[in-house]
């Protein structure tokens, strides 16, 4: 990714930084690469920011709010967060902040037996606890950046 990214003119330093915020998404990086651009037409470029590219509207709220807020921060962290389970009466809190971070696209909810691409060692650290039957995590790792950054900047 990083020779794409120089290819396409970046000096090494710039599509280090680039690599680090949008990992290997070569789309995510090309979409950035044009709104860097525009800036740059524009004579703005120091206002651009790389955490607003694409699809963050929402975040802080979320970052805000007690039911989603321990969820980003274990999302942030760990890049992961465990799902509480609830009764047949209803959600626990855990479950809601969850569904709510999900409805927005932030983030998805997997189970012990979710046919992922994530390295097995961190499934298996996900799911060590044997209560723990559904974990949170975000959408992209894109998105998990971009949650660090909300988490750090936003007070509950």
């Amino acid at each position: 990714m990083l020779a794409l990214l120089t290819e396409w003119g970046l000096p090494r330093d710039v599509a280090e930084e680039f690599y680090m915020i949008f990992g290997g998404n070569i789309l995510l990086c090309q979409q950035a690469i044009d709104k860097l651009l525009e800036q740059f037409e524009l004579g703005a470029e120091d206002s651009f920011d790389p955490f607003s590219v694409r699809g963050t509207d929402g975040l802080a709220g979320l970052a805000k709010d007690p039911l989603t807020r321990e969820h980003l921060e274990n999302l942030a962290r760990q890049g992961w967060s465990p799902i509480e389970e609830g009764s047949a009466d209803g959600e626990t809190e855990s479950q809601k902040g969850a569904r709510i971070i999900a409805k927005k696209n932030f983030g998805g909810v997997i189970n012990r037996e979710t046919t992922t691409f994530l390295d097995q060692d961190l499934k298996d650290d996900m799911f060590s606890n044997r209560s723990t039957t559904q974990v949170l995590i975000p959408a992209t790792g894109y998105l998990r950046n971009c949650i660090k950054v909300y988490v750090e900047a936003c007070e509950p």
